[in-house]
């Protein structure tokens, strides 16, 4: 049980850093883009917040493609990988 507190310690705190670090930079970074591109508040919410928070899992699932190319039981069809990062 000390195990699982510790764990659920820590995993709060990640989870508060996560917000922190959204709510601060990557939010009005986006808001930003999408003022200085002149686009409406809908059309940053729909594009740049969906580019934006899909960007990690694209560019996590490239690396493993080319890094588990040779394990079949690692790597699953690059064309899955790819697809689902980009509509997630």
């Amino acid at each position: 049980t000390l195990e699982l507190t510790f764990l659920c310690i820590v995993l709060s705190y990640l989870f508060a850093c996560c917000f922190i670090l959204c709510d601060e930079y990557f939010i009005p970074s986006l808001s930003f883009i999408g003022q200085q591109l002149s686009l409406s508040s809908d059309i940053q919410g729909a594009t740049l917040m969906a580019m934006g928070s899909s960007t990690p899992e694209f560019f996590t699932s490239l690396i493993a493609i080319f890094l588990y190319s040779d394990d079949t039981d690692l790597n699953p069809a690059p064309s899955t990988i790819v697809g689902s990062a980009i509509f997630n």
